[in-house]
């Protein structure tokens, strides 16, 4: 009896330990990948905030309220969302980057955009000086300074949170609010939690001509799944895997432990975890099959079909700042969807989307 009770005991120890090994493992391959890609963003910024203090011949503290030059005070008190200003964040390591070093003429290449990135900073601050005393003028240096920063984009191919947001002010400054926020709509792939980028698209929205309202579906859906429209995706990810690496967490503790509350900490992270998921994967489901764009024309005649021929889809045309979602494409016409639900086609040019290829 007491050997056939050892190795029964022995067994059930075996089972356990060999769950608990998987699980560790499992818990800790998720937080090493977590890791890795939080480490990565956060050495990003840092290395950019660092490049930047050098280059200033000062602190190596960033500058605090993001880029538009405004105090945290400044930013409580003002009445409406503040006026963008420039503060490029594409430092000269970040275009260092975009090439493989080891190259000699990679070298010279990088040296051009650091050219492209100075000009366009210098025509920015030019531009903000004339703003006030000669505003036809800023505009032409604002068009230069987007110019400049628009070929680091194309032929640098660099994808940068503040480089789209610097982008973005200058449109805005230069007064072309479809532009505008198409810009700042690239930004927030990138920066979704940036305050400043935020109170900027929305002012820059208010100023839109179109009018459009959400379909009542779509306000109903907003608020009974808040979550999932007013989350980040880079902070529901966090939660997903927090979630995800605490169900196997409390699974494993429930192996030696067995306790109610236990049992109601598993149930919840599962629930988050499954969530989340459905979540992040509704997210890039929409991105792929739905891409997101904006009207860059001044003023453009949505159409019933992919001609001019067609009849007009609306008594009105639609005007720069307007956003909407890509059904199709046939040629360069866009086959696109707004707000409202309304669908209509667009002419090749007067849209373009957010998402850059490449």
């Amino acid at each position: 009896m007491k050997d056939e009770y050892s190795h029964s005991f022995s067994r059930h120890d075996f089972f356990r330990f060999t769950t608990a090994l998987s699980s560790a493992l499992i818990i800790i391959a998720v937080l090493s990948a977590f890791s890795r890609v939080s480490a990565s963003a956060a050495g990003s910024e840092l290395e950019r905030h660092t490049t930047e203090a050098i280059a200033a011949g000062g602190d190596s503290a960033p500058a605090s309220n993001g880029s538009n030059g405004l105090s945290t005070k400044e930013t409580v008190k003002a009445k409406e969302p503040a006026r963008p200003e420039a503060s490029s964040g594409l430092s000269a390591k970040e275009i260092g980057k975009a090439k493989e070093p080891a190259r000699p003429e990679i070298s010279t290449r990088n040296s051009e955009l650091e050219r492209h990135l100075a000009d366009a900073e210098r025509y920015f601050k030019k531009a903000v000086e004339l703003d006030k005393s000669n505003p036809d003028s800023a505009r032409v240096y604002y068009r230069m300074a987007i110019m400049h920063y628009e070929f680091i984009v194309k032929q640098g191919h660099i994808r940068n949170g503040r480089l789209f947001y610097d982008i973005g002010n200058a449109y805005f400054r230069a007064g072309d609010i479809g532009r505008a926020i198409l810009n700042y709509k690239r930004a927030a792939q990138y920066i979704p939690n940036d305050a400043n980028l935020k109170q900027n698209l929305e002012y820059a929205r208010s100023m839109r001509k179109d009018k459009i309202e959400k379909t009542q579906r779509q306000k109903v859906f907003k608020t009974l799944f808040f979550l999932h429209y007013d989350l980040p995706s880079n902070v529901k990810l966090a939660v997903f895997v927090i979630s995800f690496a605490l169900v196997w967490l409390l699974a494993l503790v429930m192996l030696f432990v067995r306790k109610g509350a236990i049992r109601v900490f598993l149930v919840v992270s599962a629930v988050s975890a499954v969530l989340f998921a459905v979540s992040l994967t509704v997210d890039a489901v929409s991105a792929s099959r739905r891409p997101q764009g904006v009207i860059v024309d001044d003023e453009v005649i949505a159409r019933k079909g992919d001609a001019e021929t067609y009849q007009p889809a609306f008594k009105e045309p639609l005007h720069s700042g307007t956003e909407f979602f890509l059904l199709e494409k046939r040629g360069r016409w866009m086959h696109i969807q707004l707000d409202n639900g309304s669908t209509c086609w667009i002419s090749p040019g007067s849209g373009e989307l957010v998402r850059i290829a490449g």
